[in-house]
């Protein structure tokens, strides 16, 4: 049953809580489950992107329920890239906790990686610098919300993305630039990282 108002491929399940090591549940307008994991959870400014960070993994494992044996979602199965985000999955509903388990070594990448396009440069989950990429290499951005997860999930999946809402066109920068998505693409090259939003959101065209 669609459970989504449109605005998100991620369908409605209920609203929760998170901590460390919660495997939880992500549900698709087709019916099945996908799953994740809260590697790091409520890290400081200096150890992340931004303060409040939560480090999470998705697994490309589908399901028809949330029943989901935890063994099967290790590091070669990751969906995407390892991600930073904030609460707003749970806040929302969209994520939903299924078990919990003690984060060990087996269950982590052996090197995390992330790009930061104002920055121009590699890091690893802590902030610091690597000498070069290595993948699966996430992305060192101010803040990874609901709209940015949904469209990885949906592009890496082959879905087609929602179409872009009032509520997800605004984007803030790693330099805490408050960015309006849809703007004549003269004024949004004016931005250090045009590039990257115009990569991330081809729907954006010169009015």
């Amino acid at each position: 049953m669609d459970t989504s108002d449109g605005q998100y491929n991620l369908q409605f399940i209920k609203k929760s809580r998170l901590k460390q090591g919660d495997i939880f549940a992500m549900l698709l307008g087709d019916g099945k489950y996908l799953f994740g994991r809260l590697v790091k959870y409520n890290l400081d400014f200096e150890n992340s992107p931004f303060a409040g960070s939560n480090l999470i993994y998705i697994y490309n494992v589908r399901s028809d329920n949330k029943d989901v044996d935890t063994s099967i979602l290790t590091p070669d199965k990751l969906l995407t890239p390892p991600l930073f985000t904030n609460t707003i999955l749970w806040s929302k509903g969209y994520a939903v906790k299924v078990a919990n388990e003690n984060i060990t070594t087996e269950k982590l990448l052996a090197q995390h990686c992330f790009y930061s396009p104002s920055r121009r440069k590699y890091y690893d989950e802590q902030g610091k610098e690597l000498t070069a990429q290595i993948e699966p290499c996430g992305e060192w951005v101010y803040i990874v919300g609901l709209s940015y997860i949904d469209n990885k999930i949906s592009d890496a999946l082959g879905i087609k993305r929602p179409p872009l809402t009032e509520d997800n066109l605004w984007y803030t920068s790693g330099r805490g630039e408050k960015i309006w998505y849809e703007q004549p693409i003269s004024e949004l090259k004016k931005y250090s990282n045009y590039e990257e939003i115009v990569k991330k959101y081809p729907e954006i065209i010169e009015k």
